[in-house]
């Protein structure tokens, strides 16, 4: 991986409903700062989608309402 693809999450361009970054409410930017803004590998909502994406599951989501 690129160095500079380390930078941020790599969903940010094409964001799920659950992404901290779909809905920058307050009470969601600093979530999105940390997570979405270079600690994406710990963040629960990119674990899930790295998740699907290797199940071959591109477009499904991991989370029910």
């Amino acid at each position: 991986m690129p160095p500079e693809s380390k930078l941020r999450c790599p969903f940010v361009a094409a964001p799920s409903p659950q992404c901290y970054v779909a809905d920058l409410s307050s009470k969601a930017v600093e979530k999105a700062i940390f997570y979405c803004g270079g600690e994406f590998e710990r963040c629960e909502i990119y674990a899930a989608r790295m998740a699907l994406e290797k199940g071959g599951l591109k477009n499904e989501s991991p989370f029910q309402p």
